[in-house]
């Protein structure tokens, strides 16, 4: 998943997204990630990008969810 529990709260903003990841994230610098998902996903992404900094994600499956992706 690309963020923890730990993080605080990602606002997604836009369209329809229910097919799921199309290729799996590997773990990275959790800004990057964010990043690859709102384009992947065509999402818009609203959080604090301090809160971001030094955190890693944990990567994710393939064919999740956003919202399973996000959590």
């Amino acid at each position: 998943m690309l963020v923890s529990g730990v993080f605080a709260t990602v606002l997604c903003v836009a369209g329809a997204y229910a097919e799921g990841l199309s290729a799996p994230s590997a773990s990275q610098p959790l800004a990057d990630a964010l990043d690859a998902f709102a384009k992947e996903t065509g999402y818009q992404l609203v959080y604090r990008s301090e809160l971001a900094i030094g955190m890693t994600s944990k990567g994710a499956d393939a064919g999740l969810t956003a919202e399973q992706t996000l959590h």
